[in-house]
């Protein structure tokens, strides 16, 4: 299927800045919003103090859905938790969540000037019980029409047709149909992506 998403989420014709208790509150034109708290200890306290990384995470994301429906309204929230999920010692965590569309994972590769990358649709940065960075991109995605995607094998080949050095094997760790999400208007396809082993390079 081709994906198409509603560009009308956030309609602001300049970047806006909002400023409170030694933190800052950004929003982009395109539809990205950004959270910072400038000060040790400083940040947005998670209900209940969570203090295992399973409990931050619940919180995190019982925090962004409550994002998402003040800015989208009642539009089911639909992400997959990308992020490893390991305990810490310090209450140190970082989480992403990326949008999925019919069971197929949305890949979020935004770049700006006013901005640092944004390779997720949401990050989340947890510290002793308090979100200390938040950034979200928001997209809703809706059907725009149906395609036959090239066979899996035919795409395996293409990729290493591409990888081949002629010196150094290539193992690929995976192999999956995502869409890309770039931030343009156009309509998105999905493309074979293929994960190669010992790095974090995706080659689509």
């Amino acid at each position: 299927h081709y994906a198409k998403y509603n560009m009308n989420l956030v309609q602001i014709s300049v970047d806006k800045y909002f400023v409170e208790n030694y933190s800052h509150f950004k929003i982009h034109p395109n539809g990205l919003i950004e959270f910072n708290a400038e000060t040790e200890g400083g940040g947005i306290s998670l209900p209940d103090n969570p203090v295992t990384v399973y409990e931050a995470l619940n919180k995190s994301i019982e925090f962004s859905e409550n994002v998402w429906q003040s800015v989208v309204g009642e539009k089911p929230f639909s992400v997959l938790v990308t992020s490893d999920l390991l305990e810490n010692d310090q209450g140190i965590y970082k989480f992403t969540l990326d949008y999925y569309y019919e069971g197929n994972l949305v890949t979020t590769s935004l770049k700006g000037e006013n901005f640092e990358p944004m390779n997720f649709a949401v990050e989340i940065y947890v510290k002793n019980g308090k979100i200390e960075k938040y950034r979200h991109f928001f997209r809703r995605y809706e059907k725009a029409d149906t395609i036959v995607c090239t066979p899996q094998i035919q795409a395996l080949d293409k990729i290493y047709e591409k990888l081949q050095d002629g010196e150094n094997e290539i193992f690929i760790k995976d192999v999956y149909l995502s869409y890309i999400e770039n931030g343009d208007k156009t309509d998105k396809a999905p493309v074979w992506c293929a994960e190669i082993k010992g790095t974090n390079e995706i080659v689509y």
